[in-house]
């Protein structure tokens, strides 16, 4: 995030039509090589010296040091954004939360439509909505259902959007959306998205067996580095199972050696002695 920050406080001391124009420049001349921070600061420095796009004054006076070799976030603060849009998503958010702490089944859920909104935004409410509920209990099943009749979230093909809904119904145990996480992790192997599904839905007493049966049925279709990762976070249950293979592995011996051992070297003694005689006729 601080090079983020760092880019848009240039952005915003040049200018963005001149910022804009300094990027043209810089992929220009430095397209397909490596480039130093020092090397980004000196260029950036040569290419608005005298341009009249900033004072000389101001340019000198950028805090590079504290930039490129300072600890934190940026020397400058936060910036300013606009939070329009952003803080309409986090006050529906909070809405549901209090919605969901209401007694009784005669109160409404939250009328607010989002059907124009974008998915960025419905990804910030997402975001919103596990924030708000990290340091509570977990929805009521009523309550993701309410969410699900309004939104559809369970149906959608962003996967932004449906892992994010898939976290909130899985940590209330809705058991209705469970073939709608299966197939999600099913389908795709990204790490950013199964790793925290297979945890949540590990950590379900209703979703653990789930977990580890899916994870057993589909480990070839993860990247290995992936499948290890899983398999240490469903924990004993699947290194049992793997161990039991790999006992049957061992288990399989000619003379002691391992089977697949035998065959390999067998294989390179009667190569290494076809060749010695093919020498030896010649």
């Amino acid at each position: 995030e601080k090079g983020f920050h760092l880019l848009y406080a240039l952005e915003r001391m040049v200018g963005s039509a001149n910022f804009l124009t300094f990027a043209r420049a810089y992929l220009k001349k430095f397209a397909f090589l490596t480039v130093r921070s020092e090397e980004f600061r000196d260029f950036f420095n040569s290419h608005f010296e005298g341009s009249g796009a900033v004072s000389d004054v101001t340019l000198k006076s950028f805090d590079w040091d504290s930039w490129l070799y300072g600890e934190g976030m940026p020397p400058c603060g936060e910036p300013n954004f606009d939070r329009t849009l952003s803080s309409d998503a986090e006050a529906l958010a909070k809405d549901w939360i209090a919605h969901d702490e209401k007694d009784g089944s005669n109160a409404h859920p939250p009328s607010v439509d989002i059907s124009k909104w974008t998915s960025p935004q419905k990804v910030c409410f997402l975001d919103a909505m596990l924030s708000g509920l990290e340091n509570r209990s977990p929805l009521k099943l009523s309550t993701i259902k309410s969410m699900k009749e309004l939104y559809k979230f369970h149906e959608t093909k962003n996967c932004e959007i449906l892992f994010r809904f898939c976290m909130i119904g899985v940590s209330s145990s809705d058991e209705d959306l469970y073939p709608v996480v299966v197939r999600f992790i099913t389908t795709q192997g990204r790490m950013k998205y199964v790793r925290p599904l297979y945890r949540a839905l590990f950590a379900t007493e209703s979703g653990k067996q789930i977990a580890v049966q899916t994870f057993l049925d589909n480990k070839d279709f993860y990247h290995p580095i992936a499948a290890k990762m899983l398999a240490g976070d469903l924990g004993a249950t699947v290194s049992e199972e793997s161990n039991e293979t790999e006992s049957e592995s061992k288990a399989c011996t000619i003379f002691g050696i391992p089977f697949r051992t035998f065959i390999i070297g067998t294989t390179a003694i009667i190569s290494i002695g076809a060749l010695l005689l093919m020498k030896k006729r010649r």
